[in-house]
């Protein structure tokens, strides 16, 4: 480690649209082993935002995309294996690339 402040868990990102409503992903994780636990995806009724997106967008190999609940307001669940299947297995590995939101 780089001597940084140690993550706690969850970990927590959002993108707000321009009327302020938020897009969030809310990452559980294991403090010891730093494996991924399982993410939440929350959509704000309204938000023009129905994606999080790891890595650069506009590249389709490499992008990873989390969809927020289709039909508005709302949570999804995303599992350790779920997470696994993107690439993404530790907390490191989300912090390791870019994540922005895309309607």
């Amino acid at each position: 480690m780089d001597g940084g402040p140690l993550q706690v868990s969850p970990w927590v990102w959002e993108a707000l649209d321009y009327v302020g409503l938020a897009c969030r992903i809310t990452v559980n994780f294991n403090v010891s082993t730093r494996a991924l636990q399982s993410a939440v995806v929350h959509r704000d009724s309204g938000c023009q935002y129905t994606k999080i997106v790891f890595d650069v967008p506009q590249d389709g190999l490499k992008a990873k995309r989390l969809s927020a609940p289709a039909d508005g307001a709302g949570d999804k669940t995303y599992t350790a294996n779920q997470m696994k299947a993107q690439g993404l297995n530790t907390i490191e590995d989300v912090l390791a690339v870019q994540i922005t939101a895309e309607p």
